[in-house]
């Protein structure tokens, strides 16, 4: 059911909507800091390698797409790129 999933960056934070449910938002800075990159978080025990308060400011969700498996890319203004697997935003 991949065809039916959008994404769409706006003030708000990224929306995520699909065929089933009814579309919500995800607060782009909850999103930024639940990032689960190897920069972002240790690949042994998982711990942030960062503090919030060590992002940008002015942070933001610049564009947001789906990819083939249904993850969410989620590029960011400090050219930081996020991908959110399907399963764990839901």
């Amino acid at each position: 059911m991949a065809e039916a999933i959008s994404a769409q960056v706006t003030d708000g934070g990224v929306h995520w909507r699909d065929g089933s449910a009814a579309p919500w938002a995800l607060s782009g800075d909850w999103l930024r800091d639940n990032c689960h990159c190897a920069s972002c978080r240790h690949p042994g025990n998982g711990q942030k390698l960062y503090e919030i308060v060590d992002l940008p400011d002015d942070l933001q969700a610049t564009a947001a797409e789906v990819l083939a498996d249904g993850s969410l890319r989620v590029h960011w203004s400090d050219g930081h790129r996020s991908d959110y697997t399907a399963a764990w935003l839901r």
